[in-house]
């Protein structure tokens, strides 16, 4: 049914622009395949959302994240800190992996086709997810697996980016 292939497209985590050219999407195209992004009936009914299905990055989180390169606005660890524990719930299935691709979003750049870590935001932003993580088994786990999943969407992007995240 529509409603299930709506389900797994969302809980995929990838858009459009992961399988197919941005240039090749055109908006008929793109009108054509709306329907993947709406919320499905049956969830809607159970007021369910995508956050609950499949890992995500937190567009607040991302910026605060990114702010280490910002002149004169750079948010301190402590404050990305609170703003996790005020905002981002630990229960929640993707807490973890949730926090890293939000980490990982915060660090990639686009160089034309080329993406790459700014290691600058990536050393300074490493203590916000070592105190989040904590050294708890489960926790790095969901970290890898959130790594794995972004590595995977950037289509293996040079090892390079992969070594700086595991080291």
């Amino acid at each position: 049914s529509q409603s299930r292939i709506q389900s797994f497209w969302q809980s995929s985590g990838f858009s459009l622009n992961d399988l197919i050219k941005a240039d090749l999407i055109d908006s008929t195209f793109s009108n054509e395949f709306d329907w993947l992004f709406d919320t499905p009936k049956v969830e809607q009914s159970t007021s369910q959302t995508k956050e609950n299905h499949s890992p995500h990055p937190d567009p607040q989180l991302v910026k605060l994240l990114k702010s280490a390169n910002d002149q004169g606005t750079t948010i301190t660890d402590p404050e990305i800190i609170t703003y996790i524990r005020e905002h981002m719930d630990p229960s929640e299935k993707f807490y973890i992996r949730n926090i890293v691709l939000s980490y990982l979003e915060a660090c990639l750049i686009n160089r034309g086709l080329q993406k790459k870590i700014q290691e600058d935001i990536a050393k300074k932003r490493m203590t916000v997810l070592k105190e989040i993580i904590d050294h708890k088994l489960e926790a790095e786990i969901q970290a890898v697996y959130a790594i794995q999943n972004f590595v995977t969407k950037l289509e293996h992007p040079p090892s390079k980016i992969q070594r700086q995240l595991f080291i």
